[in-house]
């Protein structure tokens, strides 16, 4: 996995000033964010790149953004689709390609906020973390769905919203294969996962799904309750 969750973001509008305005915005909301412009529906079309988040003006010359979104989804594209116009009539034909979000310009920042964190929520829910197993099988476990990584000496316990699972692999291990914008090491004993921290009172680390907190070094408080507030800011929605 990469260190940084890292959305790969298209803009596409025949606009220049359009698409330099939403880029910039988007770098500022999610600096781990790569964003690629194109200036039409025919050059994204070209390129031939997947994404996880398209931003896509309906109104263009040539392909228009609509006809652009057909034919991603007849290429069985599964790329989230964020429409941008003046005008809500093109609204019913956005559910035909699943749109995801349909929003009319001008756009404010709140609603790029909020498609960003919808976006990390819907994409995250389908991701896997490969997870090696005592008798050398594998697993894979959701994600979004593990609250915590507990040191067992040489080995580790995942603990995930429904189960516990023993792995071989020590907690460093997943301290270099979890993302650091997701997950903490928070002591010696513990990774977290930021997106199911309910509260953090002095040294007490609340979780979701447990009933006693975790202690924390009293000079980790700090880099913890920062890194968290980093986590809410660019990603949080309500659990």
């Amino acid at each position: 996995m990469k260190e940084k969750f890292g959305l790969q973001i298209a803009v596409c509008d025949d606009e220049a000033k359009e698409r330099a305005n939403l880029r910039k915005m988007l770098v500022m909301e999610l600096n781990t964010a790569h964003v690629d412009c194109y200036a039409s529906g025919d050059d994204l079309l070209e390129a031939g790149k997947s994404y996880n988040l398209i931003f896509l003006d309906i109104e263009m010359p040539g392909t228009s953004g609509m006809e652009t979104a057909r034919r991603l989804r007849r290429d069985k594209r599964s790329d989230l689709l964020v429409f941008l116009t003046a005008y809500d009539r093109y609204m019913p034909s956005a559910f035909e390609v699943r749109a995801f979000r349909y929003l009319l310009k001008p756009w404010k920042k709140e609603d790029i906020r909020s498609v960003l964190q919808a976006a990390y929520q819907e994409i995250l829910a389908k991701q896997m973390l490969a997870v090696p197993l005592p008798d050398k099988a594998m697993t894979a476990l959701p994600l979004n769905e593990i609250r915590l990584l507990e040191s067992l000496g040489d080995q580790s316990c995942i603990y995930t919203t429904d189960k516990k699972v023993i792995s071989p692999e020590p907690l460093k291990y997943w301290e270099d294969q979890l993302d650091s914008t997701l997950f903490g090491r928070v002591s010696r004993q513990y990774i977290v996962a930021y997106q199911h921290i309910i509260d953090l009172k002095h040294n007490q680390l609340y979780l979701a799904g447990l009933k006693q907190p975790i202690l924390l070094p009293r000079r980790q408080v700090k880099a913890v309750e920062a890194a968290w507030l980093d986590y809410l800011r660019f990603y949080a929605q309500p659990l």
